[in-house]
């Protein structure tokens, strides 16, 4: 066992050259590097959030471990994982988390979604028909007046979020659903709302259930437990053509030293039932919205 220290943390870590990621030999140490080097820009989004993480104690060649429940410092009883501190995100590290997965709620009041998002989910189609898939989303968002961020899910898809002022999650979910509806009527050869894989062709899936129940996201700056040791990480609408597998760890670090955290949002968020009904679209009316320059 041996001292972890990144300049402001210090932590007892056990097994640190032990390798996570066989194909680059990436180990506990190097990925607990990278948390600790994103901690400043990742923390934002995950404080205040019950957390689920997935662990790798071993690396991706042993066991993974899926955790929502820890236990209560002092007590016999569980609670649900939270980070609030660069030390404490550090410590799962330690135990061996890869990746962290993020509610579109605040802790407090878990039924209330603050973020709406579109998960573009790809399944035997090329990355440019995602791109295509998502371009059409971010025209439609523009027509729409709904301001956006994207990242990258650190895996084959893209995800657009909205801040928005907190709704039930069902209400979210009601509301994405009309927009992707929009968006796959128009361009039925493209997108599909098809949950069932065997049910979508060659299509690329716009999955709006994700803002239903207490679901999770990949989280912003998330490591992913693929070869490469991908990240989850936040994009402009022009690097979208890059493949996903080029967001390393490394990338992602100098992409913030440069720009700063791309998932920032400033302005409030908007309130998505009632920005939609101003603009006609509402579950019986949907029929007679028509979009203009989708």
């Amino acid at each position: 066992m041996v001292e972890f220290v990144d300049g402001r943390t210090k932590l007892r870590v056990s097994h640190p050259d032990r390798v996570l990621f066989p194909d680059q030999g990436i180990t506990k140490r190097q990925l607990m590097d990278y948390y600790a080097m994103v901690s400043s820009v990742l923390l934002p989004h995950y404080r205040n959030r019950w957390l689920t993480v997935k662990r790798w104690p071993h690396g991706l060649n042993g066991a993974m471990f899926y955790q929502k429940h820890t236990k209560v410092e002092g007590s016999k009883e569980e609670g649900l994982i939270h980070v609030h501190s660069a030390e404490d995100l550090l410590q799962w590290v330690a135990r061996g988390v890869i990746e962290w997965h993020v509610p579109l709620a605040l802790a407090r009041d878990p039924h209330y979604h603050d973020w709406a998002v579109f998960d573009l989910d790809p399944y035997q189609v090329s990355w440019e028909q995602v791109v295509e898939a998502a371009g059409i989303m971010i025209r439609l968002l523009d027509l729409l007046e709904l301001p956006f961020v994207l990242k990258t899910s650190g895996r084959q898809g893209l995800h657009i979020y909205i801040k928005i002022h907190p709704e039930l999650g069902r209400d979210v979910s009601l509301a994405c659903q009309l927009i992707a509806q929009i968006a796959q009527q128009t361009y039925p050869h493209l997108l599909t709302l098809q949950r069932l894989k065997k049910h979508r062709g060659k299509r690329v899936y716009i999955d709006y259930l994700q803002n239903s129940g207490q679901r999770t996201m990949a989280g912003v700056y998330s490591v992913r437990a693929v070869p490469g040791a991908c990240v989850s990480c936040p994009i402009r609408v022009n690097e979208m053509g890059r493949d996903p597998r080029w967001w390393t760890m490394n990338r992602v670090i100098e992409k913030i030293a440069r720009e700063g955290d791309l998932f920032q949002v400033s302005s409030p968020g908007v309130s998505l039932t009632q920005h939609l009904r101003d603009r006609g679209i509402s579950e019986d009316k949907l029929r007679l919205w028509r979009p203009r320059g989708l």
